[in-house]
């Protein structure tokens, strides 16, 4: 049981603060770019891609974090 409360209670934590560097790095790293001629940008919205691969990559770290910070306080 108190493994399974250290490893709850270290993903709680690390996954906001993982998600939230994630979120910096990709604003940081961020690049509009204008590929459509400036008259008709009114009338058009384009979307950038989605991707959910970092997410998950997120959060299979701070999973893995908090396996092993809930092995060593047992």
């Amino acid at each position: 049981m108190k493994n399974y409360i250290a490893f709850i209670a270290s993903f709680v934590m690390l996954m906001p603060v993982l998600q939230v560097g994630s979120g910096m790095l990709l604003t940081m790293l961020y690049e509009p770019g204008l590929t459509e001629e400036v008259g008709t940008l009114g009338s058009t919205v384009t979307f950038g891609e989605s991707t959910y691969m970092l997410p998950l990559v997120v959060a299979m770290l701070a999973a893995t974090i908090s396996f092993f910070i809930s092995k060593r306080l047992s």
